[in-house]
């Protein structure tokens, strides 16, 4: 703000940072759901049945 004043009002904000925070997280976590769903149809469950 001291070197660039008002610039920091509409870009690289604190809100606008969680915001890609947020998105970071949500984009890792459906990533990671994708990846264990493969996995999971690829490599069956060899238990048993009760």
């Amino acid at each position: 703000e001291r070197f660039f004043p008002g610039y920091f009002d509409f870009i690289f904000a604190s809100h606008q940072i969680w915001h890609f925070a947020s998105l970071g997280a949500f984009i890792w976590w459906y990533q990671n759901g994708i990846d264990l769903l493969q996995y999971r149809l690829s490599n069956p469950c060899n238990t048993p049945e009760i």
